[in-house]
């Protein structure tokens, strides 16, 4: 017998007989032998801690005594555990996920035990955050607290979101013109609207060339953030033939699903709090529809239809703001029937859609059709029947590349 395994015998052996159990079942439903039960009872055998956690949540151990078996199996009390433990039956009451240990419980300590140092959350560097947060002023200790709230809230909305992945283009004609602090800036707007919506991979595509001016002090000034790195990937358009066309160039990098497509001269400025993104709720629509391919509209003026996409809505909303498609022009002519339609509206370089757009895009390549518009592949996935849906935004659009129209205009008639 080892008196330093007796403590934890007794805990265990008096919790198993207030449970009513024996030890046969009491072994089944942690994954055990009985025989070991017997040993740990009586003080031959030291339980490992995943045994420990596994034996006291079958046994009902509440949330206070759990760091006092651990104690006495010889392992450090884990107060986080506990406290993690609580939030989370507060939070959800639905299955949690388990490791094999038999137990038929809901929340498996022995798992969640893991997953908190899986995390870096370990006991002894909690405790060395605390300890130092006593040492410093309430500047410095405040700085901290903002800076684990944001990454806790970042991590859980890119677990969260339904779309993990976005391309956000900018290879194309009106790219090239502007100065490169302004592209800097167009895309680092961009890039902050998808990671604020939970996206945490971003594919750029980028001219030739662009990659050290562009894609390089972005990735360095995002890897400098706190919250944890976006992964930031390039790729390039040679030449600027078409939105569609911009995209099949990062058809490589992107898994098979949904992504997001960016457009960073489409600016979208929030009515409510510029942190409550339209993307967000975008998303949050998304996942609710039966169908992988959503895209922002906005009210155009009639006499700018013919310099947009164009979709024309059905006459009912499938849910607020989100109406089924029925047909998409790009920038049509302006006899065209669509820019008389009272459902007619603007498309907006907000796109959520699956990686099965990639075949029409392709197809309409093959075909040689120059510039592949990503519109003319969606309508003709409307066309054979796929759902395509419309989000109509409660923000403002503002359109970079129409400005820049507007001032070649100017300087082509001085």
């Amino acid at each position: 017998m080892n008196k330093e395994h007796l403590a934890f015998g007794k805990l265990l052996q008096e919790a198993r007989q207030t449970a009513g159990l024996s030890r046969a079942t009491l072994a089944q439903r942690v994954g055990l032998d009985a025989s070991h039960i017997y040993r740990m009872e009586t003080g031959g055998r030291r339980p490992s801690r995943e045994a420990t956690l596994a034996l006291a949540e079958v046994l009902g151990v509440g949330d206070n005594d759990i760091s006092t078996w651990l104690v006495a199996a010889g392992y450090a009390p884990m107060p986080l555990l506990t406290m993690v433990r609580s939030a989370a039956r507060t939070r959800s009451r639905g299955p949690s996920p388990h490791i094999q240990t038999g137990a038929s419980s809901d929340w498996n300590a022995a798992h969640w035990a893991q997953w908190l140092e899986a995390m870096g959350l370990q006991e002894h560097l909690i405790g060395r955050l605390l300890r130092a947060m006593e040492t410093v002023g309430l500047r410095e200790r405040q700085s901290v607290i903002d800076a684990v709230a944001t990454t806790f809230s970042h991590l859980t909305e890119i677990l969260e979101a339904p779309v993990h992945i976005a391309i956000i283009p900018a290879a194309g004609r009106q790219h090239r013109l502007f100065a490169q602090h302004v592209m800097q800036r167009l895309l680092l707007c961009a890039i902050r609207e998808a990671i604020e919506s939970g996206i945490g991979h971003i594919v750029l595509i980028l001219a030739p060339g662009m990659g050290e001016s562009l894609y390089a002090p972005l990735k360095a000034a995002l890897e400098l953030a706190i919250v944890p790195a976006v992964t930031l990937l390039y790729c390039e358009q040679a030449h600027p033939e078409g939105l569609g066309d911009a995209l099949l160039q990062a058809e490589a990098l992107i898994d098979k699903g949904v992504f997001a497509v960016l457009l960073p001269d489409d600016i979208i400025r929030e009515h409510t709090s510029p942190h409550a993104r339209e993307l967000s709720r975008m998303m949050k629509a998304f996942s609710q529809l039966d169908s992988p391919y959503l895209m922002a509209v906005t009210r155009v003026s009639k006499s700018r239809m013919t310099h947009h996409g164009i979709v024309e809505t059905a006459l009912s909303e499938v849910m607020p703001r989100v109406s089924p498609i029925v047909q998409l022009v790009e920038k049509p002519d302006p006899a065209d029937p669509i820019c008389s339609s009272t459902h007619a509206l603007g498309i907006v370089g907000r796109y959520l859609l699956h990686s099965d757009i990639f075949n029409p895009l392709r197809e309409l390549r093959t075909r040689g059709k120059r510039p592949v518009h990503l519109t003319d592949a969606l309508a003709y996935l409307c066309q054979v029947g796929h759902g395509i849906y419309g989000f109509e935004l409660e923000a403002t659009r503002h359109d970079v590349g129409e400005v820049l129209e507007q001032a070649e205009e100017l300087i082509g008639k001085t």
